[in-house]
């Protein structure tokens, strides 16, 4: 009886690890990833509570900067993007033409200026 129910959890863990595997790389090398700061141009220190906006044809992801600026998107499937910021009493700005391709990371940092 012992050998039978270390049989089926061995089964079991091994059935286990065949899906996870098979679930990771099926997400792997699908998408990209950007971050970057959000800097004040005057003074050079990045700017909290930034509303950041990646957009494209195919995704569109808004988050806000942390206490020193900074942001990350995850998770963008491969395309061309437009990374805006803008903060009341801020000046909007934004990069365009951001190629975002699977398993990339790229640093897009932008430069504001109060309004």
């Amino acid at each position: 009886m012992r050998s039978n129910v270390a049989r089926g959890l061995s089964t079991g863990l091994f059935l286990a690890g065949i899906f996870a595997a098979s679930v990771h790389s099926s997400t792997a090398g699908t998408t990209g990833f950007i971050s970057g700061t959000v800097v004040d141009e005057k003074s050079g220190a990045g700017v909290a509570n930034e509303t950041v906006s990646v957009s494209s044809s195919s995704a569109s992801r808004t988050v806000q900067t942390d206490a020193n600026g900074n942001y990350s998107v995850m998770s963008l499937p491969p395309d061309i993007y437009t990374v805006r910021a803008e903060r009341i009493g801020y000046q909007t700005t934004s990069v365009t033409d951001v190629h975002v391709t699977s398993d990339q990371l790229l640093v897009v940092s932008l430069l504001t200026a109060r309004l």
